[in-house]
């Protein structure tokens, strides 16, 4: 498995940080985009932390890979490829990273 990364921790993003365009067509399941500083862009594509899966559920039966490597969240792109994320101790940053194999 390949990990692609810049290992700099990134400011997350109040939702009047987003283009309205993009709430409006990317996030209208969100009930209220005010709520929280929980979105991010990587490689021209914005995120939502609710979109990715947590790497602490144990509903892998080898162990999840990604939290052996230290990522917190995935969102896959394809069947060889994710988007990985780690969340800051304060809930405030993230680092991102490409992952295929």
């Amino acid at each position: 498995m390949k990990v692609i990364t810049d290992h700099k921790w990134k400011d997350l993003r109040y939702s009047y940080e987003v283009p309205k365009s993009v709430i409006k067509k990317q996030f209208d399941w969100i009930e209220d985009p005010e709520i929280g500083q929980s979105f991010f862009k990587y490689r021209n594509y914005w995120y939502h932390l609710s979109e990715f899966m947590s790497c602490h559920n144990e509903v892998w039966s080898h162990g999840n890979p990604y939290k052996s490597m230290g990522w917190d969240g995935y969102h896959t792109d394809s069947y060889f490829s994710a988007v990985l994320v780690k969340i800051s101790e304060d809930g405030e940053q993230y680092q991102v990273a490409t992952c295929y194999s």
